[in-house]
């Protein structure tokens, strides 16, 4: 019998415990470090984001719709997983965040 196994039989009848092995249960410092996790990356999400919302793709009236177009793809929203990858890549070489913007805004506008 694995240690899995042995996990599951020594637990309690409550079944809503039952159904994870001990091992897989979450800690309340795990909790915390889940908390922290979550909250990270928004920062660095809303930079993302208000650079892409200023940007501006064309000056010709001619291609008003065109830019419309790019924009309303651009902007539907998510979770900018790429970008912030990149800005999060650059907090930890220790580069300004702000510099690596374009560069971040560029792999999300590749993605999209």
């Amino acid at each position: 019998m694995d240690s899995i196994e042995s996990s599951l039989i020594s637990m309690t009848s409550n079944s809503k415990i039952a159904a994870v092995p001990k091992m897989l249960r979450k800690s309340p410092r795990a909790s915390k470090v889940d908390e922290r996790a979550q909250s990270y990356p928004q920062d660095l999400r809303v930079l993302v984001d208000d650079y892409l919302e200023q940007l501006q793709f064309t000056c010709e009236p001619g291609t008003a719709d065109l830019e419309k177009a790019i924009r309303y793809s651009l902007l539907a929203g998510g979770k900018r997983i790429r970008p912030v990858l990149t800005l999060a890549t650059s907090r930890a070489l220790q580069l300004e965040v702000e510099v690596m913007l374009p560069t971040a805004a560029a792999v999300e506008m590749i993605h999209t």
